[in-house]
C-alpha cells in the first residue's frame, strides 16, 4: 500500500459535542502520528499527536483524540504521512449539546465494489447516496468485505483494508460507529480482523457491545453476528444495565441496532425464535423506541409490537404514524450493496406476509436514515435501489413522536 495515509476514519470520543477520534493507517510506526486541526473557516491550525498500534491489515494504526472541541461545529483536519508531510484536509462535524435536530444512517451487508461475481452490483450507489443524504454520523450493521467471498485477497485482512479505502469519500467526512457480522467473525474472517481498528465509547468486551449518546438519544450496538450466536448471561446483564441507566438518565429515545434480525423470513437468514426469546424481554422492559438489524438481505419492518410470549401484538396498525410507547419497531434493512450468494439474489420470502409486519420487499438493496427532531419527533426513512443507476425510491416512511413531544 502508499505511504499515503490511504484509509482514515472517525469517531467521537466520550462526548461528540467535543471530541473527536481521529483514526488513519500508513505503513510505518515512525510516522509522526499527527493531526492538524481547525475550525472550518479559520486561519489557524491547531496540533494534536496520539499513538500507534499494528495494524490488523497492511501497516500501523495511528490514532489521535482531540477533546475540547466546540460544539455543533465543522472542522477540517489532516493526518500526518509517514514523510512527515501532511494529507489533504478533509471537513467533519461535531454534535450539538443538547437535544437538537441531526439525522443518521444505518447500512450494512456492503461487499466490495468490482467483485468479479457482481453481486455488489449496488454498493457504489449506496455509497453515494450516503454522500447526498449528509448525515451527521453512520451506524454499521456489518458484514463490510466478505472476503471470503470476493475471490481476489488470499488475505482476509486486505479485504478488510479495501473496504476502508472504497469507503474514503465517507469515512473521512461521517463518524462512524460499526457493528459485526457474521462475515467479520466466523467466514475466514474474525473478529481480530476487524475489532482492534476502532475505538468505542462505553465498551463491553473489547467493542462486542458498546453504547453512546447524541443529543436526546441512546444508541446500544449489540453483538449479534448470526441468528444461531445467542448471547451471553453476561452479555445480556450489561445490555439490561445499559438501557436501564440511559432510562434512569432521562434520555428521550433509545434505539439499539445489530446484524441478525429479531424478525425475518428470508431464505438466506431468517430470524430465529431462540434469539427472540433472550432480546424482546430486555427491549420491551426499558421501552425500546426501535431495533435496527440486517443480514438477511431483504427489508422487513414490523408495527409497533408488544409481546405475549412468542405472540407479537400489533399495539398500531397504523402504516407511518405512531406514539412513544405503543410498543418495539423491529427492522430489517438489508442489503446495501451486496446481494445473498445463498440463493444468488435477494433474500426471497418464504412465507406470506405475516399480519404483524407493516412493510417488506425482497427486490432491491436498502439503507436507511432517521432525522431526529428535537421538539420530540423520530422520522424513519427506508430507501430501496436496484443497483443498475437508476433513481432510489422510499420504500418505508415512518414517524414516531415522543410521550412529551
Amino acid at each position: 500500500m502508499s505511504s499515503q495515509p490511504g484509509f482514515i476514519y472517525l469517531t467521537w470520543g466520550q462526548d461528540p459535542a467535543t471530541s473527536l477520534i481521529i483514526l488513519w493507517q500508513t505503513k510505518s510506526a515512525d510516522n509522526p502520528k499527527k493531526v492538524d486541526y481547525r475550525p472550518a473557516g479559520t486561519d489557524t491550525w491547531q496540533h494534536a499527536t496520539g499513538s500507534s498500534t499494528d495494524s490488523p491489515g497492511a501497516g500501523v494504526i495511528h490514532q489521535v483524540y482531540l477533546k475540547g472541541l466546540l460544539p455543533g461545529t465543522v472542522y477540517e483536519y489532516r493526518v500526518s504521512w509517514d514523510d512527515g508531510s501532511m494529507s489533504e484536509a478533509h471537513n467533519t462535524r461535531t454534535a450539538q449539546s443538547g437535544a437538537f435536530d441531526y439525522r443518521f444512517i444505518y447500512f450494512t451487508d456492503t461487499g466490495l465494489i468490482g467483485r468479479p461475481d457482481g453481486f455488489t452490483n449496488g454498493t457504489e450507489q449506496v455509497r453515494g447516496e450516503i454522500l447526498h443524504d449528509n448525515p451527521l454520523f453512520l451506524l454499521g450493521g456489518g458484514d463490510y468485505a466478505y472476503g471470503n467471498k470476493d475471490g481476489r485477497f488470499e488475505v482476509m485482512a486486505e479485504a478488510g483494508d479495501e473496504w476502508f479505502r472504497q469507503w474514503q469519500p465517507v469515512l473521512t467526512r461521517f463518524p462512524f460507529y460499526p457493528q459485526y457480522g457474521n462475515h467479520e467473525i466466523f467466514l475466514k474472517e474474525t473478529f481480530e480482523d476487524w475489532g482492534p481498528r476502532f475505538a468505542y465509547p462505553k465498551d463491553h468486551e473489547n467493542g462486542r457491545y458498546y453504547s453512546f449518546d447524541v443529543g436526546d438519544v441512546h444508541y446500544t450496538a449489540i453483538f449479534a453476528p448470526e441468528s444461531k450466536t445467542m448471547p451471553t448471561p453476561e452479555q445480556l446483564a450489561w445490555l439490561d444495565a445499559d438501557l436501564a441507566a440511559a432510562r434512569a438518565h432521562g434520555t428521550r429515545w433509545l434505539i439499539t441496532f445489530q446484524h441478525a434480525p429479531i424478525y425475518g423470513c428470508g431464505i438466506s437468514h431468517a430470524a430465529t425464535p431462540e434469539m427472540r426469546a433472550l432480546f424482546v424481554p430486555v427491549y420491551e422492559k426499558h421501552a425500546v423506541d426501535l431495533v435496527i438489524t440486517g443480514h438477511d438481505q431483504s427489508y422487513e419492518r414490523t408495527f409497533p409490537l408488544h409481546h405475549d410470549g412468542e405472540t407479537p401484538n400489533i399495539m398500531s396498525s397504523s402504516m407511518d404514524t405512531y406514539r412513544q410507547g405503543e410498543g418495539v419497531i423491529y427492522t430489517k434493512v438489508s442489503p446495501s450493496g451486496k446481494r445473498s450468494e445463498i440463493s444468488r439474489d435477494f433474500s426471497k420470502f418464504t412465507i406470506d406476509q405475516q399480519p404483524f409486519m407493516a412493510v417488506r420487499d425482497d427486490t432491491a438493496h436498502h439503507y436507511a436514515y432517521v432525522d431526529v427532531d428535537a421538539s420530540g419527533k423520530l422520522e424513519y426513512v427506508a430507501f430501496s435501489l436496484s443497483g443498475d443507476g437508476s433513481p432510489k425510491t422510499v420504500l418505508d416512511h415512518f414517524t414516531i413522536t415522543a410521550k412529551d413531544g
